[in-house]
């Protein structure tokens, strides 16, 4: 039995990824079905990246079934046949997006849908968090972003910071709450705003800013010197050593970069067991301080979540 990790940082866009990577594969291996209101007409095989691949090197699969004028595409995991995401396209070559699209976690909630019109994402797309909570509204017009609203949730569920960028009107809201309390609330118009900080005891000082310019808490070196200090001290054979089943395992470790650098409240939103929450816990725990983030000039502290995938699959 063998084991490894894919290491999917928090802030990327790994459907995205993926869909582009189809969208440029030029020699698909499609199996084409006599067609019955059962059964895919077509069916496609990829490997890890979602290059077509032969069925036998498959690590992704996918059905075909006519819908209306489209093709219907549904993507699973080889391994355990779990769904990783439903598209839609404009003909068996999946050239062309077209239609709605939906994109799952591995508990099969709904992380990504909406809409495209000829391959650009148009109307409302939502995104969720494993949880089912809407954590991004935005408004599309042929691909462009016009409206973007962000929402960030403590882990008991309350929400902790929201975010409407207007690009139409150039405004910019934001706000950040410390349990029912709101503790920071911006409004800029243009590179002008108004940050209002409000105390433990209720107390408001209001304060003019002129750069909406935010810097995300980041690991020193960037998201690549992170992923390559997970990948070289995570023991990718923890579950294995403690006789996990086969599959795929997203472990979820959370955690708050304080204004001095230091990470705290560092938990598990996972229960998967085999010691796999305790290992990415290990890590993160022993990290070297983070850069804070800044917001308006500011520095803030900020809360991360961390995907740690373990694949165990047998010989």
């Amino acid at each position: 039995m063998n084991g490894f990790v894919i290491i999917r940082l928090v802030y990327s866009c790994p459907i995205c990824f993926f869909m582009k990577r189809i969208l440029l594969t030029t020699c698909l291996y499609i199996s084409i079905f006599a067609s019955t209101a059962q059964s895919p007409q077509y069916s496609y095989s990829f490997d890890q990246n979602l290059n077509a691949a032969p069925s036998k090197d498959a690590f992704f699969t996918a059905k075909g079934f006519k819908e209306n004028d489209l093709v219907k595409v549904e993507f699973f995991y080889k391994l355990n046949g779990r769904r990783l995401m439903t598209a839609h396209f404009t003909d068996s070559a999946l050239n062309i997006m077209e239609g709605h699209f939906r994109s799952y976690y591995f508990n099969q909630r709904v992380e990504t849908e909406g809409d495209y019109k000829k391959g650009l994402e148009t109307g409302v797309w939502k995104k969720f968090d494993t949880s089912g909570r809407m954590t991004d509204s935005i408004l599309y017009k042929e691909g462009v972003k016009f409206i973007y609203a962000k929402y960030e949730y403590t882990k008991s569920g309350m929400l902790r910071n929201y975010e409407l960028t207007d690009s139409i009107k150039n405004t910019y809201t934001y706000k950040m709450y410390d349990s029912l309390r709101l503790k920071y609330d911006a409004f800029f118009t243009g590179t002008d705003g108004v940050l209002n900080i409000t105390d433990s005891n209720g107390v408001t000082k209001s304060s003019p800013v002129h750069t909406r310019k935010m810097n995300e808490a980041e690991y020193p070196g960037g998201d690549r010197s992170w992923t390559n200090y997970i990948r070289q001290n995570l023991n990718a054979m923890v579950p294995v050593d403690n006789k996990a089943k086969n599959g795929i395992y997203q472990v979820i470790i959370r955690f708050k970069v304080k204004t001095d650098g230091e990470l705290t409240d560092i938990s598990a939103e996972t229960n998967f067991g085999y010691g796999m929450e305790e290992e990415g816990l290990r890590i993160i725990r022993k990290a070297k301080k983070w850069t804070p983030a800044n917001f308006f000039g500011i520095t803030v502290e900020a809360y991360r979540r961390q995907p740690i995938t373990f694949v165990i699959s047998g010989d």
